[in-house]
Parts: C-alpha cells; sequence; structure tokens
C-alpha cells in the first residue's frame, strides 16, 4: 500500500531545493509520490509539462490550476491508495471471513473517507503555504514541536510500510523459506531497487499503473478452474458467513492489516483544488475510488474462500496456496501476479520515499531538517540529474531491518504511528477551525465541530482497541517513540539554534 509522501515533498523542499532533485516530480506511487496530483495527471497522460503551480487570485489567497477530469483523479487516488489484494490474509485469518468483508467497507467510509475530507480543507486552507502538506497543516495551526513530532512520525510510518511490502516477497514465493533464506531474499529485493535508484529509471515506479488491473484477472481464473473441476466447498456462499467469537478475534492484528492495505486517503486532498467541477467532482472521484478499493479486496476474499473455507489457515501469503491446491497452472499464474504487484507496489513506494528523506536531510532550514545533512549525499551527472546516494544507502539499510521483525509487531506498529500521524492532521483542522474562523476556505467539511467530532469518533476507537489488545513489544515502539522524539526535537533545537538563528529562507 501506503504513500503516500507528497505533503513531505512540500514540508522539505523550498523551491531552490526541489530543483537539485529534477526526478522528483516523474516519480508515481502507491501512496500519493508527488506534491501535485496535477504532476501524477500530467505523467499519466503523456504531458511533459511543469506540475501544477499555485496561481495567484485577486483577494490574495492562491488556488491550484484545475486541470484533472473526476475520473482521471477517481484512477488517481485508487492507484495511490490500493496495490492489488496481496497482503489481506492475516486480516482474514484474525477475524475471518464475515468480520473482514464488513471491515473493509467499515474502514473505508469510516475511516479512509474523513481522511480525504479533512485533507482537502486543510491543503486548500494552506495553499498559499505550498499546496498544504501535513507539516503546513501542524505548524499552522499546533506550532513547531507538532509539526516536527508529525513529520517524524510520517517518515517512521512510511519505513515500516515499505518494510510491511518487503515481507510480501518471501511469503509469496513459490516455495517456503526459512527466516534465513527469507532475510536474504529481502536483502537481494533491497539491494535491486537500491541499484535501480541509482540509476534513475522511472520505469518500474509506474509497473503500478499497468499492472495493477492486470493482477485481479489470475483471481478469476483460479475461481472459474476451481468451479470446473468441483473444488467448492459445500454450500460455498454459507461459508463467508463465518466467523469466530468475538473474543478469539485479533483485533490489533486486524484493525492493523485492514488499515495498512487501505491507508493512504489522508493525502488525496491535494486534489481537491486541480479537479475540474470543484467540491461534487471530488467527492464522486473519490465515493468512485473507495469501491474500486473495496472491490479490490472483497472478491478475492469471496471467491478464494469459496475453495479454502478456513479461515485459520490464511497466513501471510496464503493466496498462492489456495491457487496451488487448485493446479500448478494456477499456483505459478498467481505467484506471478504477486511477484508483479509487489514489486509495482514496493518500487513505486521506495522510490519517492528516497527522494524526500534527501530532501529532509538537504533542506536549509534547520527547523524542517529531520535527518542528518550525511543522509542527503548525492552525486550528480554530467546531465545534471541527482542521485540521492546517502538517502538511497540509509533507506534501504533501514527498510530491511525493520523487514526483520516479526509481521504483527510490524503491523501493529505502522498503525501507531499511522493514528499519531492522523491524530496531529485532525488536530491541526481543529485548531486552524478555531484559530482561523474567517480565513477563506474553497473546501469545507459541514456540520460544524459537531460533524468534525463524529468523524474523529472511529480514529479516537480504533487507538483506544489496538492500545488495549496490541502486542507489548508494538506498544513499547510505537508509544515509546513519542516522548524520544519529543526529546530530539529539544535537542536539535538546541544544537541548531545558532544556524537557525542566521538562517535566510530562499524566496
Amino acid at each position: 500500500g501506503d504513500a503516500h509522501l507528497s505533503r513531505a515533498l512540500r514540508l522539505c523542499m523550498s523551491d531552490h531545493e526541489s530543483e537539485h532533485f529534477p526526478e522528483h516530480h516523474e516519480i508515481v506511487g502507491r501512496r500519493g509520490s508527488r506534491y501535485s496530483y496535477g504532476a501524477i495527471n500530467e505523467s499519466l497522460y503523456s504531458s511533459h509539462s511543469d506540475p501544477a503551480r499555485p496561481r495567484a487570485r485577486s483577494d490574495g489567497h492562491t488556488r491550484m490550476t484545475r486541470n484533472l477530469t473526476w475520473f482521471q483523479l477517481m484512477l488517481i487516488v485508487y492507484f495511490n491508495t490500493v496495490g492489488g489484494a496481496f497482503g489481506i490474509e492475516p486480516a482474514v485469518a484474525a477475524g475471518g471471513p464475515l468480520y473482514s468483508l464488513v471491515a473493509i467497507v467499515g474502514v473505508s467510509f469510516a475511516l479512509a473517507l474523513p481522511q480525504a475530507l479533512m485533507s482537502a480543507e486543510l491543503s486548500l486552507l494552506c495553499s498559499d503555504d505550498g499546496n498544504g502538506g501535513s507539516f503546513n497543516w501542524v505548524y499552522r495551526g499546533m506550532g513547531p514541536l507538532a509539526a516536527f513530532s508529525n513529520s517524524v512520525n510520517m517518515f517512521v510510518q512510511e519505513f515500516v510500510s515499505n518494510s510491511l511490502l518487503l515481507v510480501l516477497f518471501p511469503a509469496y514465493a513459490p516455495t517456503t523459506l526459512s527466516w534465513w533464506n527469507s532475510a536474504w531474499l529481502m536483502a537481494g529485493v533491497s539491494v535491486f531497487f537500491a541499484v535501480i535508484n541509482v540509476l534513475g529509471t522511472e520505469t518500474i515506479s509506474a509497473l503500478n499503473y499497468v499492472f495493477t488491473p492486470l493482477v485481479i484477472l489470475p483471481f478469476f481464473a483460479v475461481f472459474f478452474v476451481a468451479l470446473k473441476r468441483r473444488l467448492l466447498a459445500h454450500r460455498p456462499l454459507e461459508t463467508l458467513l463465518q466467523r469466530p467469537p468475538l473474543k478469539d478475534v485479533k483485533v490489533s492484528v486486524f484493525l492493523s492489516v485492514l488499515i495498512w492495505c487501505l491507508g493512504g486517503y489522508d493525502v488525496v486532498g491535494y486534489a481537491a483544488g486541480e479537479v475540474i467541477g470543484g467540491r461534487a467532482a471530488y467527492l464522486w472521484s473519490l465515493n468512485g475510488a473507495l469501491l474500486l478499493g473495496v472491490f479490490t479486496y472483497v472478491v478475492p476474499i469471496v471467491l478464494f474462500y469459496m475453495i479454502e473455507p478456513n479461515y485459520n489457515n490464511w497466513v501471510q501469503g496464503y493466496l498462492t496456496t489456495i491457487a496451488y491446491d487448485v493446479s500448478r497452472g494456477c499456483g505459478m499464474a498467481m505467484v506471478g501476479a504477486a511477484m508483479i504487484s509487489t514489486s509495482a507496489m514496493f518500487g513505486s513506494s521506495v522510490f519517492p520515499l528516497v527522494r524526500v528523506v534527501a530532501a529532509a536531510a538537504r533542506v536549509p532550514d534547520p527547523e524542517r531538517q529531520i535527518f542528518p545533512r550525511i543522509v542527503g549525499w548525492s552525486l550528480t551527472s554530467k546531465a545534471g540529474v541527482v542521485r540521492p546516494i546517502g538517502a538511497i544507502v540509509f533507506t534501504t539499510v533501514v527498510t530491511w531491518a525493520l523487514a526483520l521483525l516479526p509481521y504483527v509487531v510490524l503491523a501493529e506498529s505502522y498503525l501507531l504511528f499511522f493514528l499519531v500521524n492522523l491524530s496531529f492532521e485532525w488536530g491541526a483542522l481543529f485548531a486552524l477551525r478555531y484559530r482561523e474562523p474567517s480565513s477563506m476556505r474553497e473546501f469545507k467539511i459541514p456540520g460544524g465541530y459537531a460533524m468534525l467530532i463524529f468523524m474523529v469518533i472511529p480514529v479516537v476507537v480504533v487507538m483506544g482497541a489496538l492500545i488495549a489488545t496490541a502486542a507489548p513489544l508494538s506498544l513499547y515502539i510505537g508509544l515509546g517513540a513519542q516522548p524520544v522524539i519529543v526529546i530530539l526535537y529539544y535537542l536539535r533545537r538546541a544544537c541548531t539554534g545558532a544556524q537557525r538563528a542566521g538562517f535566510e529562507p530562499v524566496d
């Protein structure tokens, strides 16, 4: 999944800094790897013009050029939040098919939809700060400490999300691998994509758009082969109603996997100011993308559970096992689809991440710098193309090291960092509604504070359920990191105070 990184490009890069990374506007990925969805649109539809820039208005505010149709935006949102059905099996194992199907719909419209509406309002409100960006939202609403904490949580969330994608490679391998062999395979995959990053090609990052529609086809093929061979369970539709007793539902894993699979909607609000037709068209696009995402996960669960109606067996990578049980040809096709989908998701996620990490290390404003300067070390070719070597090495090592942790710890830690990050964003919305009630808002969630509180309830419920049921190690990592981040902020502030005093921002 996941992604979503356009906000970090805007928070880390001034216009001067972005000129040193000319490749970043060519990258498209699952979680929103560009700082402008108009720029994504230009890449998708063979336009090579510059990314959309805010344009001045007569009232002194800025707004983005509207150059997206609702259908184009729907596809962009879908491909930047859902990369395929692979990785959903642990949710089925944790909660059974019925709860999984209901939760997919519930998470999409009770958690993801409010995220997209929230980010739309904040992005357009803060468009004069550079078309939004969660750093700008939180900084403007809650101050520098909250903005720094939000940024660090976002980066950790992205590293963990990439690690969860890396884990899929050994999970969907055609044979069972030991821990050591899985570690070596993940190391090889990490090095491969690091080399691709050094070479600077954008081809693999575009695989998400080329192959995602294709990876759903093997699910139908396997189902029809199983149907022809009479391999479906007795009363197959009734098997979809199976559910464990509530006390046996592994709530933390169930929620973590589902929200990871359906995450990234808190960045799609960047497009709200760029869609032709305004608010109505944006809502049409958003709901269409949500329905496509629901379809992407519901169909494989329904089809394959009628073949293998025992949710206890649905471990990570079990979709390929079911396909091999139907026929060897089906199994090989499913392994191929899994590798294609995972490669596209991982490649299109890690490419923009390394450039954002490099920008966060090179940004001239010490208050916005997240990583040490050495991480931003790069090589520049004769053609002027920048290779962010330090960020590539740093991202590769961190992603691989995190992937060695137990899967449950990774999934739960991801959700904890995600929820903390999301809480800062919602906090910024409440703060700016209170502090700037008269500021011009091109998009505003109706219903006042009552509606905002209603939309935040799912976040609070998920956070409470996760804290109550997560593994202790996950809680130590996710919650224990928060005071450490605060300490780092004040240490950095003390060390860079003199540097900040002499800082002159780039116009």
